[in-house]
């Protein structure tokens, strides 16, 4: 299902955690819009706040959140080009055409059982008790595939010019999808340098070495291959070392930290770029509006 989401969201709540999680040590090029994060004004000192539950929740709360799609518009969209695609194949004379070659999305399932609510990240370990029991891999990823279809190659043929067309009504404009991708990374990397951060870390690694972890970056463990496979039960190894990053997380302050810096750069990224920010908020919610109404009352209505 996450792959074929992934179409309609270019990224979606989903692409914010993955921005989230990513250490990365050098901006790439991204455009003028997103490059001019490096000379972002100095944030406000950190406000000590109680932390996210998990970096699934805060991607939720940030602001750049509210120019992307939660999970289940982007499925809500998924649904309504599946219908405009049955009904376009139905015009051209398929009439045994159901969508075979597209999977049916859940809009609930898609909203409550998101692939990235892990509580692990830059920002460390957020939960104790989900340390204690579940390591640092806090949902099974789901990587379903589509049945295999035997449909004959011109069926096919036709059915993807009729998503071509689907996509073109419903998917989000490619450019805005982009920025707000890149802005997010901007944002995460300047909250990977800022001094803050950096000072909270090494209070982090300092405590994680007290415990007997070298480790310089949380995101170190989160990556780490700690199970043969990922729906063995974790292992004590990996249990200790996430009860120990939580740990380390609380006392550094890390993870109070982090956030409100990352919102921070956000909100003034999107100052910067309000104007063709708020443009797109407008066609993604036209669009949203119009699966909406596909869903309603057909696609041929």
């Amino acid at each position: 299902m996450r792959d074929h989401l992934a179409r309609i969201v270019h990224g979606g709540a989903m692409s914010t955690l993955l921005a989230l999680s990513m250490l990365l040590a050098a901006c790439q090029d991204q455009g003028a819009s997103a490059s001019s994060a490096a000379e972002t004004p100095a944030v406000p000192a950190a406000v000590p706040v109680d932390p996210p539950v998990s970096g699934y929740a805060a991607s939720l709360k940030a602001p750049l959140a509210a120019y992307d799609l939660s999970s289940k518009q982007a499925a809500s969209l998924w649904t309504a080009m599946r219908l405009l695609r049955i009904s376009c194949m139905q015009k051209k004379g398929y009439t045994e055409y159901v969508g075979q070659d597209m999977e049916p999305v859940d809009e609930a399932e898609a909203s409550s059982n998101d692939a990235f609510k892990q509580p692990a990240g830059p920002w460390g370990y957020l939960g104790a008790e989900t340390a204690a029991q579940r390591g640092f891999l806090n949902s099974v990823i789901d990587n379903k595939k589509l049945t295999k279809v035997d449909l004959p190659e011109t069926t096919l043929t036709a059915s993807r010019a009729c998503y071509d067309d689907a996509s073109a009504k419903l998917t989000r404009p490619t450019a805005g999808a982009d920025l707000v991708r890149q802005l997010t990374q901007a944002a995460s990397i300047n909250t990977e340098r800022d001094s803050r951060v950096v000072a909270a870390r090494e209070t982090w690694r300092g405590c994680m070495a007290k415990e007997g972890f070298q480790t310089a970056h949380p995101q170190e463990l989160v990556e780490k291959q700690w199970r043969a496979r990922p729906d063995d039960p974790p292992a004590g190894d990996e249990i200790q070392a996430a009860r120990t990053d939580e740990k380390c997380t609380r006392s550094s302050g890390l993870a109070r930290i982090y956030f409100p810096v990352e919102w921070a750069y956000q909100r003034a990224l999107i100052d910067q770029n309000l104007q063709v920010l708020t443009e797109y908020q407008k066609q993604v919610q036209a669009r949203l509006a119009e699966a909406a109404r596909i869903a309603a009352t057909g696609a041929s209505s």
